[in-house]
């Protein structure tokens, strides 16, 4: 994924291949999504910041990923694209 992943957790493939996944990224503060395409190419990071974005999971469609966060306070569900 890149030099700039610690690590990565909890995948969740998309119908069109693309998957999506918690990870830290180094010397950020927080656990937060990324995705990247079924060949590794097209790596993006979906969320930041010092939060706790966890369990990914994609719409039906392919188009959002909804996830649990603690961006809102205690736990809640937020999507992103």
């Amino acid at each position: 994924f890149g030099g700039n992943v610690a690590w990565a957790a909890q995948p969740a493939w998309s119908r069109n291949g693309e998957l999506a996944f918690r990870c830290a990224i180094r010397d950020e503060e927080g656990e937060n999504l990324c995705a990247v395409r079924m060949d590794g190419t097209g790596f993006r990071q979906l969320t930041s910041g010092a939060v706790w974005d966890t369990d990914p999971a994609w719409s039906p469609d392919g188009t959002r990923v909804v996830f649990a966060t603690t961006r809102f306070g205690g736990f809640g569900l937020a999507t992103v694209k």
